[in-house]
């Protein structure tokens, strides 16, 4: 798990996820309501709870993966 700091980073990458896929099929995958999502994304909540940041970091993961095995 990432610590603390690198949590807007994160952020950004969800954000770019979330303009790809839609909030409906990110909040799914996570699993969060589209509200928290939408909080999360935009700065309102300053760090997810641990499960849900875990939820995050591997969707983040997998993305990054894919798109890098797609070269």
């Amino acid at each position: 798990m990432r610590d603390a700091d690198d949590w807007p980073e994160v952020r950004e990458k969800l954000r770019e996820i979330v303009k790809a896929r839609g909030w409906n099929s990110v909040a799914r995958e996570i699993p969060v309501g589209r509200s928290t999502l939408f909080r999360l994304v935009n700065g309102e909540t300053s760090a997810p709870s641990l499960p849900t940041q875990d939820c995050i970091e591997r969707l983040v993961d997998d993305e990054e993966l894919r798109r890098a095995t797609k070269r």
